[in-house]
């Protein structure tokens, strides 16, 4: 499972010589087409859908090896993840000049942060 979503971040990243330099300008433009290929939008691209979902998903299948940072249940489901992502970069605009990646975490983290029980 995490090498099938490494590799499907890579896949949608790669045509971009900075993929991994993504801000949070950067990913929040890319995941509002997410958000317009759900509602029906006109002109939505859902390659740029798939590579928020991608992008997101990677980073939250790294975030999983480390049980000291975040414990995503089972049962949530990508698009899940993606609306919590969005939501954060929308209640944070000030930090979207960030990278991307620490962004995915903050979100992800303060929404499934672990327990004192689940680091042992």
């Amino acid at each position: 499972m995490k090498r099938a979503a490494l590799a499907v971040l890579l896949a949608f990243c790669a045509g971009a010589a900075n993929a991994h330099y993504w801000d949070g300008r950067v990913l929040a433009e890319t995941c509002e087409h997410g958000e317009g290929v759900e509602k029906g939008v006109p002109g939505a691209l859902e390659v740029e859908a798939g590579a928020c979902m991608g992008y997101i998903l990677g980073v939250a299948e790294v975030l999983e090896d480390d049980l000291e940072a975040i414990d995503i249940p089972d049962d949530v489901q990508v698009q899940t993840l993606v609306r919590i992502v969005r939501e954060y970069l929308e209640e944070n605009p000030m930090e979207l000049d960030q990278p991307a990646r620490k962004l995915v975490r903050r979100a992800l983290v303060e929404a499934y942060p672990t327990t004192p029980q689940q680091k042992k």
